[in-house]
């Protein structure tokens, strides 16, 4: 009850500064940005709630939490944004179900209350080894990033491959914003990060164990920190050097 108290009150501040920034364009603009603000922090509120409930037996924890912040990453970038949003995913195979739902669901959760962004998919054509052992190659990468029409954010989950090199952009073909998680662990991402070519990648830290086949719990943030990196360009060389990786 509480969650819809607070994005209807959301709801209802923008739309009446919608109205109001008709006569008060200032004031009808800051009403608007808080109605928005009131209306993410609720939506991020319901699916941390749900996501990472002990009572979701269903969810894969692990891979809804980078979902989770690679969303909010994405999120913040894009939010003026209109178009598609592609999810770059392994195939369905038999095993993996619960992990696809995972990433998929909790990703879209996120991006509910902002209808201008659709979340959609695109399958990587590669094997569960080629995977995680970061071997993907750039043709089949470049395949899944060519059916991604009309993508104002591209979000690997399958990593990024050695010496690929992202389109380049033209007049009518913006290149999409690009996001990685590399469950390899490896480094092939750090230069086209430092360049400034891909916005955020995560990783899988090196001293943490594999999650049971139970699952970890705990609160999103806690998950995080126990199992991941973050980096960002600014910070592409660090995380790699934590990788064991040299600059």
């Amino acid at each position: 009850m509480t969650y819809f108290l607070w994005l209807f009150a959301g709801l209802a501040l923008a739309v009446t500064g919608l109205v109001t920034r008709r006569h008060r364009r200032r004031a009808g603009g800051v009403m608007v940005g808080l109605g928005t603000i009131i209306c993410l922090a609720a939506i991020g509120w319901q699916v941390r709630t749900f996501v990472f409930s002990p009572a979701s037996p269903a969810i894969d924890r692990y891979h809804a939490t980078v979902a989770y912040f690679l969303a909010q990453g994405v999120l913040e970038e894009t939010r003026t944004f209109s178009g598609p949003v592609y999810l770059l995913l392994p195939p369905d195979r038999r095993g993996n179900q619960r992990q696809l739902d995972s990433l998929f669901d909790t990703f879209a959760r996120v991006f509910a209350p902002v209808p201008d962004l659709v979340v959609r998919d695109v399958v990587v054509v590669a094997s569960e080894q080629e995977i995680r052992g970061g071997k993907v190659t750039a043709a089949v990468f470049s395949q899944a990033l060519a059916a991604a029409t009309g993508a104002v954010a591209c979000v690997s989950f399958v990593g990024w491959p050695a010496d690929f090199e992202p389109p380049s952009p033209g007049p009518a073909t913006p290149r999409p914003l690009l996001f990685v998680f590399d469950p390899s662990g490896g480094t092939t991402w750090r230069v086209p990060l430092a360049r400034g070519q891909l916005r955020r990648v995560i990783v899988p830290r090196p001293d943490a164990d594999a999650p049971g086949r139970a699952g970890p719990t705990g609160p999103p943030d806690e998950l995080f920190e126990r199992f991941f990196l973050l980096a960002r360009p600014a910070t592409a060389d660090a995380v790699a050097r934590q990788l064991g990786a040299r600059p």
